[in-house]
């Protein structure tokens, strides 16, 4: 996973790869759908443009949730697929993209609730300044 979304100096997440850090391996289509044929279109052409891929984020969180992905891959030694299940050798495709009118966040946004069970299991605090800030 870290080879595209690795980690900043600091230890913060730098998220989603600019589309040039894409192309330096996917230069061509990987496999034989029409969907990537059309998605590699989209993307020379967007290089072309020096623009980035307008992704649509499953797991955008609130401004007043902090999660620190360093804190659990790094010293925690968490695997990505603990709490991202579609990804590592996923065949399936992603759901269509929905988000909440009001919010604007997907539903798929990791509830309060996933958190705390973790924690809990791996016997870490719960208290509310751990991920609220």
């Amino acid at each position: 996973c870290e080879d595209c979304h690795a980690f900043r100096k600091d230890g913060t997440f730098s998220g989603i790869p600019p589309l040039a850090k894409c192309m330096e391996c996917h230069e061509s289509a990987q496999g034989n759908s029409k969907e990537e044929a059309d998605f590699i279109k989209l993307a020379e052409k967007l290089k072309k443009e020096n623009k980035n891929v307008p992704w649509l984020i499953y797991s955008e969180q609130p401004d007043n949730v902090f999660f620190s992905h360093a804190a659990h891959v790094k010293m925690a030694k968490q695997k990505c697929e603990e709490c991202h299940k579609m990804v590592g050798g996923k065949t399936d495709k992603n759901p269509v993209f929905k988000y909440k009118w009001i919010s604007g966040y997907a539903p798929e946004v990791m509830m309060m609730e996933t958190c705390e069970a973790c924690h809990m299991k791996k016997g870490k605090s719960n208290a509310c300044f751990v991920c609220h800030k």
